[in-house]
């Protein structure tokens, strides 16, 4: 009963295979005498396709993952496929999506022996195959037949290569009808279609096969053989003309698939493998420059972000009682320098345009106080750098020891008022210890 899946793909439906291949099949599967197709389609409506997980299967040769397209092309993955010799497009497309996920794998290679199959889920694989080739080569190799549907699969490939007395092409698209309404008749059968439909039922055993038939199973093989036309022209890059010309069914040995245009090159499996390995091992060479200048790269990059950063907090300590305006300078990519030289001209011009009427009010009269204490504060940060304090830490210790000081050399600063308290501490003084406040 194992024959179930293989009978089904042969019986039901059009396919892409050598001829003989399958007439070979065929003589197998469906034993001699009156019944013999009767009793095929009984086992097969009888018999259920139990399926099965697509784990990969496939082998990884120096980063080459293998993907064996060997046996009679299916749609769906069955357990019985290993012991019919049969691979499914299931199978093929679960191979290929885990190669192309596989952080192991850098290149694929699909190694090929089918008379080819089912056209049934051929064009979703062979459109699969030629989409995972921009993301990894993909190397296509006969090892002795790649025939019709397997050469559907492997016109995709970026490269084609065949072994010097491997068969391939096939290109075309087939279905037979069998007529054994003799046959039943002379058993004494009479068959009656009962049906709703004109074409429902066509070609069932011991009716006869109309012209109607006949032409309406042309219309679908044409629509089969026109994608498969389609598919060679976009993987082998050719006229349609030309494809055409090459799918009438003929088969080509060795070098004339590559004087066809149907392959690249003749060479040997081992040999396939030994150049992509090669070229690999060339690429990795070529791409470490490239890699030690985009190392430069990014490490002058952070080093520019880092600068960024420390000039950023810089501002922010600088104007921390002015968040806002450290903001903006931050936003406005300023450097320290120039967001104390803006926030001196800010002041000033705030000054200037102050009404002089506020200079009489008792809150003026209170900051006129308040800025007569300034050069208290300077004078005892210049007493701590006299004793031999670092300017910095003589400008912070005087912050924390006389606050209020600090608030009148502050408010000094902001109003920016031109009458020197003296000659040293001028507006451009204050600014500088300013710039050095905590």
């Amino acid at each position: 009963m194992k024959f179930a899946s293989a009978l089904r793909t042969l019986i039901d439906g059009p396919i892409a295979l050598e001829a003989r291949t399958c007439e070979r099949i065929l003589s197998v599967l469906l034993p001699r005498g009156d019944f013999c197709v009767e009793a095929a389609h009984t086992v097969v409506s009888a018999v259920a396709n139990r399926g099965r997980g697509t784990s990969p299967t496939y082998q990884i040769v120096n980063d080459v993952a293998i993907i064996g397209i060997c046996g009679i092309i299916v749609p769906q993955e069955s357990e019985d496929n290993d012991d019919w010799g049969l691979i499914s497009c299931e199978r093929i497309r679960s191979d290929l999506r885990a190669a192309l996920s596989d952080d192991g794998v850098r290149q694929i290679v699909l190694s090929i022996s089918s008379p080819g199959g089912s056209v049934i889920g051929l064009d979703e694989t062979a459109a699969a195959i030629c989409a995972a080739r921009s993301v990894k080569p993909v190397t296509a190799f006969s090892l002795g037949m790649t025939c019709s549907a397997a050469y559907y699969l492997a016109s995709q490939a970026n490269e084609f290569c065949v072994s010097k007395d491997s068969i391939n092409g096939s290109i075309g698209c087939y279905s037979a009808m069998y007529d054994y309404s003799k046959m039943y008749e002379k058993a004494g059968i009479k068959v009656d279609v009962i049906r709703c439909g004109e074409m429902k039922g066509a070609g069932t055993p011991g009716t006869p096969i109309t012209d109607a038939m006949r032409e309406e199973l042309q219309r679908i093989i044409q629509i089969y053989y026109d994608q498969f036309i389609d598919a060679v022209c976009r993987g082998r890059n050719i006229p349609r003309a030309k494809a055409l010309a090459l799918g009438d069914g003929r088969v080509y040995v060795g070098a004339a698939t590559i004087a066809a245009g149907l392959a690249d090159k003749v060479d040997t499996f081992d040999g396939v493998l030994a150049r992509l390995a090669a070229n690999a091992n060339a690429k990795r060479s070529n791409s470490i420059p490239a890699r030690a200048q985009e190392s430069e790269r990014q490490a002058v990059a952070n080093e520019a972000l880092f600068a960024i950063r420390q000039q950023n907090c810089a501002i922010i300590d600088a104007f921390a009682k002015n968040p806002s305006f450290a903001i903006r300078m931050i936003l406005e990519q300023k450097t320290l320098e120039q967001a104390h030289a803006i926030f001196a001209d800010e002041a000033r011009a705030q000054v200037e345009c102050a009404p002089a009427a506020a200079e009489s009010s008792p809150a003026a009269e209170s900051q006129q106080n308040a800025i007569r204490q300034a050069p208290q504060f300077c004078e005892k940060v210049e007493e701590l750098i006299s004793e031999g304090t670092d300017r910095g830490e003589a400008v912070r210790t005087v912050v924390r020891q006389y606050p209020h000081l600090h608030r009148a050399y502050v408010l000094r600063a902001n109003l920016g008022r031109e009458e020197a308290i003296d000659s040293h501490w001028s507006f451009g003084g204050a600014a500088e210890y300013e710039s050095n406040r905590i």
